[in-house]
């Protein structure tokens, strides 16, 4: 799995659901998504690029490795957010922080 690849997963997005929104057919997006050398589409790079609100050198240019790898590490700090919120809706229906509940302990105080 290359890092376009993950960035979509982590954006919890399929390349259906991708193909779908850009209007080009799925297979020729899973293509350019993969990354195959035969299927270098710059019109397709143009759509997934803009989808993502980056260029066309930034997904599929000689450094995009790099700012691919800046870009997940974003998803997965987004996701991680979104996680714990869930986490603590569900654990903690007061609201509360996990803040807010460090340093309490089931220790009873001497009177």
């Amino acid at each position: 799995m290359n890092d376009l690849q993950k960035l979509l997963r982590l954006k919890n997005v399929s390349v259906l659901q991708l193909s779908e929104e850009i209007g080009i057919g799925y297979h020729t997006v899973q293509k350019t998504v993969k990354g195959l050398p035969h299927r270098k589409n710059r019109i397709v790079q143009t759509a997934v690029a803009e989808w993502l609100g980056l260029t066309v050198d930034q997904v599929f240019g000689p450094h995009a490795q790099r700012t691919l790898a800046r870009h997940l590490e974003l998803a997965i700090k987004d996701r991680a957010q979104r996680v714990s919120e869930r986490l603590i809706g569900k654990y903690l229906p007061q609201k509360r922080s996990l803040a807010d509940t460090t340093g309490r302990r089931n220790v009873k105080t001497a009177k």
